[in-house]
């Protein structure tokens, strides 16, 4: 059952929880930190409407259990949370930027908008790349964090989230149209962006989980894993041994304990930085 005590307790909140700028930071990188997002189980969502949820399961399995899900999970819960503690928050939807320069679905991604004091701020605990791990401000000044430059712009309607690494260039995560949104909008979502023709028994994606461990943001995608640490990014898996594949892999969704190395790069392989 949804409990707001337990759910800051699995992001390792112990302090007070009033609806403040320190509190909703805290919770973000938190949450980067405790739950990771992992696709390898959309097939047990509704894919008439991904964004439908049962709240208790998905609080016991994905937030307490640290499954971890996809963004309507992951954002939809944090949400919830968020409204709990008394945050003024709302839904928010993505299309991402995919291979060959092209925006998915107006409505894909979820994120959620939090408004403090007159500002509004973009909260996302669910994104499969690489991630602001604080909230953003919805401005469009460069926002700094773990050394990695973050910046909405402005194209027409839409905010564009872009992102520059060090020694790289300005690349883009997702836009948006920050405009309120209800769960029911989310109805064919998942069609939109497998095709309508798909056979949904059929439709296996590459697995993409990521997750925050202390300084260090790890993604896999597939047979691949990436690590951005003070704004470099490496590739530092190409899997193709299986012992490595399961250990990346632990490394990402293990619960963290103090103290535990889960980085996963080793001594013993080299790296190469990505430009």
């Amino acid at each position: 059952m949804f409990d707001v005590d337990r759910y800051l307790r699995t992001l390792g909140h112990a302090g007070p929880a009033t609806a403040t700028l320190e509190t909703l930071t805290r919770l973000h990188r938190g949450h980067l930190e405790a739950i990771p997002y992992d696709n390898g189980h959309v097939a047990e969502l509704d894919l008439d409407n991904i964004a439908v949820l049962d709240v208790d399961e998905t609080f016991e399995t994905v937030v307490c259990g640290r499954r971890g899900g996809i963004c309507t999970q992951l954002n939809g819960m944090f949400r919830r949370l968020l409204a709990e503690l008394g945050f003024e928050t709302d839904l928010i939807a993505a299309s991402t930027l995919f291979p060959g320069n092209v925006f998915g679905p107006p409505i894909e991604h979820m994120l959620v908008r939090v408004r403090l004091d007159g500002d509004d701020w973009l909260a996302d605990v669910g994104f499969g790349g690489l991630s602001f791990v604080e909230p953003l401000r919805v401005c469009d000044e460069v926002q700094t964090q773990d050394g990695t430059d973050y910046q909405l712009v402005r194209e027409g309607e839409y905010h564009v989230l872009r992102y520059r690494n060090r020694d790289a260039d300005w690349r883009t995560s997702y836009r948006f149209v920050p405009k309120p949104r209800t769960v029911d909008e989310w109805e064919g979502a998942f069609d939109a962006m497998v095709g309508p023709d798909a056979p949904r028994g059929a439709v296996e994606p590459i697995i993409r989980r990521r997750r925050l461990v202390g300084d260090e943001q790890l993604t896999q995608t597939g047979k691949l894993c990436s690590t951005v640490r003070d704004g470099r990014e490496r590739i530092a898996h190409a899997m193709v041994h299986r012992d490595e594949h399961e250990r990346v892999v632990a490394a990402i969704t293990a619960p963290a304990n103090p103290g535990q190395d889960l980085s996963c790069k080793r001594k013993d392989q080299e790296t190469m930085d990505v430009r």
